[in-house]
Parts: structure tokens; sequence; C-alpha cells
């Protein structure tokens, strides 16, 4: 009987483990002399009157021995897998959002004690995770990447989560519901790239491949023929006709150009009808100008628009700042200040799920969007626009750059 309540102490204090390190584990401290399963020891230790502490689990495809079952294990890690490799890397928020969404009511504590103890997820933060599928080629992160670094390497961190957004909102949702991708944070990118086996970042946060890459495999093509066409150009520098001219010559259509033009990875908007490559240093004379007034208009304020909407919705937009490790605030604009303040406005995004309450104090300053940032993987220079709903009393939360503000104001 003492050698059964030392067993069942020992497995209980490194629970949670899987049955062949249980089975190890009792050889090697004495207990037993041959190799036990835990099974048997539960069953002895029901047979003799002792009511065990440990009990078998299958989460996945791995049955484990844990002290507690956690309930929806099999969900927590399908969901979490499915958002991973849809994104190339998820956040313990993003499952519970999913989760509640199926009707499955989960506290995101025992989300995040499930995927640390019973799955294959690698933490790179707090409560960001990515797991790399047995098919790489699932990996929409990695394939995303590659295509950016087949044309230019290396490529600075930051450029290439912009081109990262761009594909993202080509691609739009995962799954079968309307769940946007995730575009991480630099910091939760600078842990995936470091992690992953075919890719390079060093201490400048420059990113390269492993292996060579080449853009005429790595691309679709009119992927291709876009770089193709600005390699062409002595400075890689082209207007939007002068690209269109060379892209409808290779065999393009107008709809397609148009698409790829907003949306490609390995394209840059440089300013006002200026393109470029991803990673490709460009001639600062040819762009200087335009990219001097863009740069003055943009940096000077944090609010950079507002307006209403068509159908009456009142619509603002911030530039965000540099960190975002406290709360962020910003001040209403003085011409639609009176329509805002004292009021309490309930926050949700695009998939409807929701992020608390926007408060905007009687001064006009505007706070509680710290829910949705963190969640959307905010980063430095991102756009947040709010749309607000002033007879619904709701706020519309937004993430983007500036190429979403100029679809919502073409004139900014």
């Amino acid at each position: 009987m003492p050698s059964l309540d030392d067993a069942l102490r020992l497995l209980k204090d490194k629970c949670p483990i899987s049955i062949s390190d249980a089975s190890t584990l009792l050889k090697a401290s004495g207990l037993s002399k041959v190799s036990f399963h835990p099974a048997s020891l539960i069953a002895a230790a029901e047979a003799c009157g002792r009511k065990p502490p440990i009990s078998l689990q299958t989460v996945g495809k791995r049955t484990i021995v844990a002290t507690t079952d956690i309930p929806s294990a099999d969900a927590i890690l399908r969901i979490a897998y499915r958002q991973a490799h849809a994104s190339g890397a998820s956040n313990v928020g993003e499952v519970h959002a999913e989760l509640y969404a199926s009707g499955i009511n989960v506290d995101t504590a025992a989300i995040g004690h499930a995927l640390r103890e019973f799955s294959e997820v690698e933490f790179f933060e707090e409560q960001w995770f990515a797991h790399r599928p047995s098919n790489p080629e699932r990996d929409r992160l990695r394939n995303t990447t590659r295509k950016m670094l087949s044309v230019a390497a290396p490529i600075e961190l930051g450029s290439l989560r912009e081109g990262i957004r761009r594909e993202y909102r080509y691609r739009g949702h995962r799954g079968l519901k309307t769940w946007a991708l995730l575009v991480p944070p630099r910091s939760v990118l600078r842990c995936y790239y470091k992690a992953h086996p075919e890719f390079a970042i060093d201490e400048n946060d420059l990113v390269r491949p492993v292996e060579p890459l080449d853009y005429r495999t790595e691309l679709a093509l009119n992927d291709a023929i876009l770089v193709d066409v600005l390699r062409s150009s002595p400075a890689c520098v082209l207007d939007r006709a002068s690209l269109w001219r060379e892209c409808e010559r290779r065999a393009m259509n107008v709809n397609t150009f148009s698409l790829y033009l907003t949306y490609s990875a390995v394209i840059v908007h440089l300013g006002t009808d200026i393109w470029t490559l991803r990673g490709v240093r460009v001639d600062p004379a040819a762009v200087e100008a335009l990219l001097r007034a863009n740069a003055l208009r943009q940096k000077e304020k944090r609010v950079l628009d507002h307006g209403w909407t068509a159908d009456g919705q009142l619509w603002v937009a911030t530039r965000l700042p540099g960190t975002l490790s406290g709360a962020f605030v910003f001040g209403m604009p003085g011409a639609i200040k009176r329509y805002l303040a004292g009021r309490k406005f309930a926050a949700k995004d695009d998939d409807g799920i929701e992020h608390g309450n926007v408060r905007i104090n009687d001064e006009g300053s505007s706070y509680g969007f710290g829910s949705f940032l963190r969640q959307r993987g905010a980063d430095e220079g991102d756009i947040l626009i709010a749309e607000f709903d002033l007879n619904g009393g709701t706020a519309l939360l937004r993430l983007g750059d500036d190429e979403l503000l100029d679809e919502i104001s073409p004139e900014t």
C-alpha cells in the first residue's frame, strides 16, 4: 500500500504526462521493477479502496495521464491548429472567440492550459502560438513569406508584415465561417521566423531564406508578370498606367491587374500612383517628392480623417503609435466631438465578435480599444477605423493600412 500511494503521488505531481513517460517514470523511481501501465495503477488503487487522483484522458490523438479533465479539449486543439495553419499564428483570445461562437463556453485559462499541456503548438508570447502542419504548404504565413523572399532578400520584418497584410486582405477569411485572417504583430513574427527552419532573421530584423528561392517557381503567373514588368524598369518604379500597359502586353486582363496590384504581397505602393517591388531598393530621386508630401501629411497628426458613411454612420481613422503596451487613447476631432462626448458604445469587429465598450469622455478622449487591438494583432503604424452607430450605440472596429483608408476616403 505505501508503494501504491507513492506511485499515485508521483504521477499526480508530474501530470499531465504521456502514457509511455508515466510507465518509464514508475520504473525509474524504483516503485516498479518493470514498466507499469498507468491504467493498471488506477485499477489497483480502485481495487484497494483508494480514490485515484489521476485519470486517463484522450486529447487529439494522444492518451495522457491527467489530474483533471479538460472540457472540450479536442475542440480546443482542432480550432487552435486550424487558426494557426490559416494565419501562421493565432492567440488564446481568438480560440476562445471561435469556441464561444460555436456554443462551447470554456474560459481562456482552460484554453491556455490545454494548449500548453496537451497540444503541439509552440508559444511565442503569453497568448500567441504557432503550429507547423505536417504538410508545410498548408501554412499560409510560410507560403506568403516565401513569395516575397523569392523576389528580394533580405526583407525587413516590418515590410514583410505589410506584404502579409496585403495577401490576407485578399484571402479574406478562414474556414467555412467569416473569420478574418490574423496578421501577427512584429514580435510574434520575429519569433516565428527564428523558430522556422526555412527562414533566418538577424539582429536588425532582416529576414532571408535559408535556401535560395526562385520567384518563377514560388509565384503565381500574374505575380510573376508584375515582377518581370517592374524589373524591366531602370528604377524598378512605375506609375499605374505604364505598369498596366506592360502587363496588358503580357496578356493580363484589367480586372486581374487591379486585383493583384491591390493585394499582391510582392508589390509596394510607394505613394500616389507609384509602385515597386517589396524588398527592392529604389532610386530616392524617383519618388522623393511624393514620399515627402505624403509622409509630412500623415505623420503630423494621429487622427488621419473622419466623416460620414452613406448610411449615416460616423467614422474616424487614427494611426497607432509605436507602443501599445498600455491603454490606447486618442482625442476625437472637434468637428465630431459633440456627437460622441460622454457616450459609451458596444464594440464589435467585422466578424461580429464583441470587444467590450468604447467610451468617449466629456473632453472627447476615447478609450476601450485594447481588447480588439490585442486580439487582432495591432502593431505600430496600423490604422484603426472606428465606425459609430449613434442611434444603436455600437462601434464597429476595423484594423488596416493606408489602402483601407483610401477605400473609405479616397480624397484623404
